[in-house]
């Protein structure tokens, strides 16, 4: 039986925000793509088995609770995420940067020590590099050894990285 994929589009205080769920739960949230089209090849590329379609409105919850947590009125966001089409070394760091407090921060050592893999800091960072959900996943939280905010993949990079830690008043040296 083939999986639909629901997506939709919609304005942030970030810009134009993609976000796509399937029956697991989201497992798409981008602000990087330029336009719809470009977002539905990239659903369909990385889920070739499914049908993509776009339903208008189909994420207004998460359009009102990103609103509210880019405005710094809301810390976390509640909806159903989905991994499950990571490698599971990409689900093991992405599951344990979702454990990271709203306003904290970790290095990339840290969190590599945290799932198991100390010395794998760069296989860390290159798993958060391709994570699908920001801000859900926030990756945004990880940052270098010498308190400097590191890479992020972002349209900007690293100042939306740092902006992303403003709206959480984590402070960066």
């Amino acid at each position: 039986m083939t999986e639909t994929i629901h997506w939709d589009a919609f304005p942030t205080a970030f810009g134009r925000v993609y976000a796509a769920s399937g029956p697991r739960g989201l497992c798409r949230l981008t602000w990087l793509i330029d336009d719809a089209g470009a977002f539905e090849r990239d659903l369909a590329d990385r889920y070739p088995d499914s049908e993509i379609v776009r339903e208008p409105g189909s994420h207004s919850a998460l359009e009102r609770q990103l609103g509210d947590y880019l405005g710094g009125r809301l810390s976390e966001i509640d909806v159903g995420i989905d991994l499950s089409s990571l490698s599971e070394f990409e689900r093991a760091v992405l599951e344990e940067a979702r454990r990271i407090p709203y306003g904290a921060t970790i290095t990339y050592a840290e969190l590599a020590r945290k799932i198991g893999r100390p010395g794998a800091a760069r296989a860390v960072g290159n798993a958060l590099r391709h994570n699908p959900l920001p801000i859900l996943v926030p990756c945004h939280r990880i940052i270098r050894a010498d308190g400097s905010p590191g890479g992020y993949g972002g349209p900007t990079g690293t100042p939306e990285k740092i902006r992303l830690l403003r709206v959480e008043g984590s402070i960066l040296l």
